[in-house]
């Protein structure tokens, strides 16, 4: 009687090395391809430790020699820096939900070191998993947002200095839009 040769040894062994082939092509790709929005990859650990506040210092300078006179609806807005301790958190400003709001902001210069060229105001719900825009622009005449809930506004104001364009600073301010 003659032996029978299988081939499912071969299959299997094929299958883990075509597996082992595409790992090391895949390593070889992510390796080579970097993502070039991300300056940090390039950088060592140390080196992105040292200047991950590098808008603060211009943020600090900027609330030194600017006032901001900010009114939602008539109501006053503290715009303050990412990192600055908040007020009483049970003193949020609440707004209606089922109404177009407007914002008025002006910037009140105290000196001459800085100018600025424009802003845009954003906002981000809080704690939505199915919020499908993270930052919706808000515009500067009036919005309406979608939802009930709490949200953060963020200020982006871009300004300049001897006619050069510096990197834009943020504030940002909490809100709570309640169905009344």
């Amino acid at each position: 009687m003659s032996a029978k040769k299988t081939w499912w040894p071969y299959g299997i062994l094929s299958v883990i090395i075509l597996g082992v082939i595409l790992l090391v092509a895949l390593v070889y790709i992510s390796l080579h391809q970097v993502n070039l929005n991300d300056n940090a990859y390039m950088q060592g650990y140390s080196d992105v430790e040292k200047n991950i506040d590098t808008l603060l210092p211009l943020t600090q300078e900027f609330l030194q020699d600017y006032d901001i006179r900010a009114f939602i609806d008539s109501k006053r807005l503290d715009f303050l820096s990412p990192y600055a301790k908040r007020p009483n958190p049970k003193k949020r400003l609440v707004l209606n939900l089922n109404s177009t709001h407007h914002i008025a902001i002006d910037f009140i210069p105290k000196s001459a070191k800085f100018k600025v060229k424009d802003y845009e105001i954003y906002a981000s719900r809080y704690y939505d998993r199915e919020y499908k825009n993270h930052y919706d622009s808000l515009g500067k005449k009036g919005f309406k947002l979608p939802k009930e809930g709490r949200y953060k506004l963020i200020l982006k104001i871009i300004l300049t200095s001897n006619n050069k364009e510096l990197m834009p600073i943020f504030l940002q301010q909490d809100i709570v839009l309640k169905a009344q």
